[in-house]
């Protein structure tokens, strides 16, 4: 899928691999303070923007199991 991660906070264009299934964090209603967990967060650009929303008193986990490439 092909969504516009480019104007939301938080987004990383390095962390960006085109992988996406939608945005997630446009409808996940989190809140400054929520622990936010990411499954299959990939490269976390999903994690990096549910940070932004989350805030310092949040937190966020991305978990991924996709094997290391050297």
């Amino acid at each position: 899928m092909s969504d516009d991660y480019t104007a939301l906070q938080g987004y990383n264009p390095e962390a960006d691999l085109g992988l996406g299934c939608g945005l997630p964090t446009a409808f996940a209603k989190i809140k400054a303070g929520d622990t936010v967990i990411d499954l299959g967060s990939g490269a976390g650009n999903d994690c990096f923007v549910a940070r932004s929303v989350a805030g310092e008193s949040g937190k966020v986990i991305g978990i991924d199991f996709t094997e290391k490439n050297d």
